[in-house]
């Protein structure tokens, strides 16, 4: 029989006369408990779980106070231990269960192909292999890593962080990579400027607002020498490596009609150089 109201030892006498008493026989796990697949690291949860102490004579009580062992379940554990001891008699029962193995990190083993990009490319991962290491020591090569995906907008040596997850578990490794200016030709200004007594601007190929700004004299109403210089935004260079350049020219009246002169033919010339050079107007 069965009877959650016996006590733990049975004191009883035999037809004879004799004394006699129960012992702990045997201990069984009558319900298993409602977790049994865990991850590497997760300790044991016993909710749910019924142990059961058998006593002969078709006694059994439902028991607590057992211990359990592992406690923390890791790679390569396949059952937990119950323990139950009763005066001077213990015994045991297993719970099997199943340890899943966890990621522990990742590292890129091999480097894409591209490691130096210019200002305001994006990251290209072609020819990079990431490797995963796991809780069992395993290790393996993953697809399925992010990694970002927006331009580079600062230069230098950039880090690119790549991430993987599996199983919930997300890990990341960081890959430094150079990021270079976008060189861009000095602009050039179009055609021949003619001078009637209003004010002219030139116009110039290569210019774009986008990249450079333009300061200096860049409108005159006389022929006269000038100078303009163009600034580059960030990210941007001539060639050379410099973020800006002068462009400057000498343009004079001829016969009453004012007119660019020299062999230049009014093509202002391009050159780097460290000062300001005021405009000298006839």
């Amino acid at each position: 029989m069965s009877n959650a109201n016996v006590g733990k030892v049975f004191n009883m006498t035999g037809g004879s006369g004799g004394g006699g008493t129960l012992r702990l026989e045997t201990l069984t796990i009558t319900k298993p408990p409602q977790k049994t697949t865990y991850k590497s690291g997760e300790s044991f949860d016993p909710t749910g779980m019924v142990v059961t102490a058998g006593y002969g004579y078709g006694l059994t009580s439902d028991v607590t106070g057992y211990s359990v062992s592992p406690q923390v379940l890791t790679d390569g554990v396949t059952e937990v231990v119950i323990t139950y001891t009763e005066g001077r008699i213990t015994k045991t029962a297993s719970v099997p269960v199943t340890v899943q193995k966890v990621l522990v990190s990742i590292a890129v083993t091999n480097n894409p192909s591209k490691m130096v990009y210019h200002y305001l490319e994006e990251f290209a991962p072609a020819g990079m292999v990431v490797t995963a290491k796991f809780s069992d020591d395993s290790t393996e090569e993953v697809s399925g890593y992010t990694y970002p995906k927006t331009a580079f907008s600062t230069l230098g040596s950039r880090p690119v962080e790549i991430g993987y997850t599996y199983e919930g578990v997300t890990k990341t490794a960081s890959l430094n990579v150079t990021v270079n200016p976008i060189e861009v030709a000095v602009p050039v200004q179009n055609g021949v400027l003619t001078y009637d007594g209003t004010g002219k601007t030139p116009s110039w190929t290569g210019y774009d607002p986008s990249k450079m700004t333009i300061s200096g004299t860049t409108n005159g109403v006389n022929a006269g020498s000038y100078s303009a210089r163009f600034n580059l935004s960030y990210g941007y260079q001539f060639p050379g490596g410099l973020d800006h350049r002068f462009s400057s020219g000498a343009e004079q009246c001829t016969g009453g009609q004012r007119q660019t002169a020299g062999s230049h033919l009014g093509q202002l010339r391009h050159r780097s150089v460290d000062h300001w050079r005021r405009p000298i107007w006839n």
